[in-house]
């Protein structure tokens, strides 16, 4: 079903194209994320610990599977 409505990037004009291109490209800083301490999924229990006494967030990524799908 379709609302008649025209798809944004198809109606965004080529500045506009341009600044949203600008908007997604890695960053300053945006590879920060590469010096987080990964803990082993086995043992949530000890990574939640961890982060509590530390005073930081707890990111918990799960998946079934291979990352980008089945082969």
């Amino acid at each position: 079903m379709t609302l008649g409505l025209a798809s944004p990037l198809a109606q965004a004009r080529d500045d506009d194209f341009a600044a949203l291109q600008r908007m997604i490209l890695p960053g300053k800083g945006d590879s920060r994320w590469l010096g987080v301490a990964w803990q082993p999924a086995s043992n949530i229990w000890a990574a939640r610990q961890k982060a509590a006494r530390e005073g930081k967030p707890i990111f918990l990524w799960y998946m079934a599977g291979e990352p980008l799908g089945p082969c």
